[in-house]
């Protein structure tokens, strides 16, 4: 989403209050992560995200194997339009609890949040 007229006409049309809310607070961390001076990575998770027992080995490999070439490195989420969206394939180490939609568990850095 390029500015906040088309967050708010193109996507918040089929969103329930809790998935708007949820969405702005995103936008809003990556206005800050989009301030950052530095170029560093951002680890972003959702409130809700439950991690397994083998979390910080699984997460490590995906910090490994983490494509620098992408905006938004997708660690864990829900979506039924999933066809465009390329994931790190072995990674579950984590799952938000009871979400039908969401991205739960992301990296994304300063740069990337200058886009949008």
């Amino acid at each position: 989403m390029n500015n906040e007229k088309d967050f708010t006409e193109k996507s918040l049309r089929y969103m329930s209050h809790g998935a708007i809310g949820c969405a702005i607070s995103h936008v809003q961390l990556w206005k800050k992560i989009a301030a950052e001076i530095n170029d560093n990575n951002y680890l972003i998770f959702e409130d809700d995200v439950i991690f397994n027992s083998n979390f910080s080995k699984s997460l490590h490999a995906a910090l490994r194997n983490y494509p620098t070439n992408t905006d938004i490195f997708f660690l864990g989420s829900r979506n039924e339009r999933q066809r465009d969206i390329k994931y790190f394939t072995n990674f579950n180490y984590c799952r938000s609890f009871n979400a039908r939609l969401g991205a739960f568990a992301y990296i994304i850095s300063s740069k990337s949040a200058k886009k949008y």
